[in-house]
């Protein structure tokens, strides 16, 4: 596959939880000499193993799925403002216990990607993110999560600014990937078919 030195928007994230590796749909923007623009859909698979500043980056999304779902919400209430001297005093008590639930929650939770719709028109970012993921119960049993549409032009759920930092850090990370830029191993990408690609319009 040839480098990409287009501008790129990335419609799809999908780890792959056997090899490691990345499943991607997205958008190269072209521009030609003579004035026209044409965006190429682009369905790729790859073995190679992304860089860690991926991963982490992908794992940056994880507090967030977890809030679509309440897990964190213990934190909201012992931080909320109002909150009466004795109930201040208690959660301090047991605020370590608490935190630890928290993380412990947040162990079994997993980031499997990612999906981004809509487009940037102008100075208006009218894109929004379903953070896909999975959780891990006590008894082994595994159930896939999706996020509600988390639309970076509102403030429903007041964490849309920094998600959408996460994803646009994403997009240059997955450029970096496509590119060879910045893997643990040398692989060699696969283009398929895809009927179902997402459009930017």
């Amino acid at each position: 596959m040839k480098k990409i030195t287009n501008e790129i928007a990335v419609n799809k994230l999908k780890r792959n939880k056997k090899s490691g590796g990345l499943e991607l749909t997205f958008i190269e923007h072209i521009d030609h000499e003579n004035g026209s623009v044409e965006n190429k859909d682009w369905t790729l698979k790859c073995e190679a193993i992304p860089h860690p500043d991926l991963v982490e980056r992908l794992h940056d999304l994880k507090q967030y799925l977890a809030m679509t779902y309440g897990m964190l919400d213990v934190r909201t209430v012992m931080t909320a403002k109002g909150l009466q001297a004795g109930a201040k005093t208690a959660f301090s008590k047991v605020a370590p216990q608490l935190e630890k639930m928290v993380q412990e929650t947040l162990k079994r939770l997993e980031i499997t990607g990612y999906a981004v719709s809509g487009s940037i028109d102008g100075d208006k970012d009218k894109r929004a993110v379903v953070i896909t993921g999975t959780f891990i119960h006590p008894n082994g049993s595994v159930t896939a999560l999706n996020s509600p549409l988390i639309k970076f032009n509102q403030d429903e759920f007041k964490f849309e600014g920094d998600v959408k930092v996460i994803i646009d850090d994403l997009e240059e990370e997955v450029e970096a990937y496509i590119n060879g830029e910045k893997l643990l191993q040398p692989e060699i990408f696969t283009e398929v078919e895809s009927e179902d690609a997402l459009k930017v319009a």
